[in-house]
Parts: C-alpha cells; sequence; structure tokens
C-alpha cells in the first residue's frame, strides 16, 4: 500500500524553514505525522513525529519516530523503528484513561500510540495492518488483525501447562475461532481452539482453562 503525495507539508508546529516544508517525500514514506507514544509501564504521554515507511530495497516496511520533524528532515536517525513483519500482532487497544489506541506486540514488548479520533485510528491501522500482512484492505472493508485481543500472562506449572511444558511468560492472543500463547522472546506457539474448552474463568489475578 503506498499513498502518492505531491508535496511534504509542515506538520511540526513551526519548527521548518519554508523550502523545507515542499520538499518532497521520500519514495517509502505511506505516512506521517505527531501522534503520542504511550509508555505502558509509566502511563505518560509524549509526542513525537511518526513515520510509516514501506517496503523498499533497503529495509522492509516499518513504523519509526523521531524527537520532532525537524530532526526527521535533516536526517538524523530514528528514536526507534519496528519492522511490521516482525510484530505478531497490531490491534486497537484501550485503557481505563485512553481509548483510541494502536498497539504493535513485538517479541519483547508492546508499543503504543494515542490517536486523537476514531477516523485517524482507523487511517493509522488499516496502513499497518496493510504492510505487515502484505495486501491492500478494500476500501469499506475493516481492517482485521491477527489477534482480535492480546493479554500478557505468566503460565504455571500446573496441568496441561506441566505436561506440555508451557511455562512461564507468554502472551495470550484470541480470535473468534481459537486461543493462541506465544512464547515472549521465542517463535514457540501452542493453539487451543475455543470449541475444545469445556470451561473457564478467573479468581483474583488467575485465569484457569480445561
Amino acid at each position: 500500500m503506498k499513498m502518492s503525495v505531491r508535496s511534504w507539508p509542515s506538520l511540526g508546529g513551526g519548527d521548518s524553514s519554508s523550502k523545507d516544508s515542499m520538499k518532497p517525500l521520500p519514495p517509502d514514506v505511506v505516512k506521517c505525522g505527531i501522534l503520542k507514544k504511550y509508555h505502558t509501564r509509566y502511563k505518560t504521554l509524549k509526542k513525537k513525529f511518526f513515520v510509516l515507511r514501506g517496503d523498499s530495497i533497503e529495509a522492509s516496511a516499518r513504523l519509526e519516530y523521531y524527537d520532532s520533524e525537524k530532526k526527521f528532515r535533516s536526517g538524523q536517525p530514528a528514536k526507534r523503528s519496528i519492522t511490521l513483519k516482525t510484530c505478531f500482532n497490531i490491534n486497537k487497544r484501550s485503557d481505563m484513561r485512553h481509548k483510541l489506541m494502536i498497539a504493535l506486540y513485538t517479541k519483547n514488548d508492546c508499543f503504543c500510540i494515542v490517536l486523537e479520533t476514531e477516523a485517524e485510528l482507523d487511517e493509522w491501522l488499516k496502513a499497518l495492518l496493510c504492510l505487515q500482512q502484505g495486501e491492500d484492505i478494500p476500501d469499506g472493508v475493516e481492517a482485521r488483525p491477527n489477534f482480535e485481543h492480546v493479554w500478557e500472562v505468566d503460565v504455571q506449572g500446573k496441568e496441561l501447562g506441566y505436561v506440555r511444558n508451557i511455562l512461564g511468560p507468554y502472551m495470550l492472543c484470541l480470535t473468534d475461532t481459537d486461543l493462541t500463547l506465544v512464547k515472549k522472546d521465542d517463535s514457540q506457539r501452542y493453539k487451543i481452539l475455543l470449541r475444545n474448552i469445556r470451561c473457564c474463568g478467573h479468581l483474583h489475578s488467575f485465569v484457569y482453562l480445561e
């Protein structure tokens, strides 16, 4: 997916020269703009300049962010670059404070960005999923992630977990047909069809399945 843009409008609140404001976009840039980076541990928000790049000869499609648009224009390296195909999931996420978030789940962490409107969220999510999945999503069709919901869990050494050696930190990923446990820092996965789960429930911070 690639969007043609004839000029590069200034988005950084006046920190770029008028000459730079008309500089053509690099050919691999699909979207760019100021969004809020959400720190999931410290619950803090910081405005950053985000750049979504498509596949190119140099690198695969990726999401980058910079401290400002000016630093991006001047060719400084990104503060972070996330290769989209290394994310096992990209989906909407919300908490008590922020309802409009996109979460990118890597093997090591969860990176979140906060959007201002539902339309903006849908636009960025669709572009991210198109590049991650390597195919266009037709207009009017909702972008669907690999998993609808993702939670971080710690699997205890009980019954099936012990027998199958499914122990330690995992990401619990849910769709409308199955539940998948993805081991953190590894490629190991264990899928359970929902129709095979007899019952489930929770007690305090524990969740159980049978």
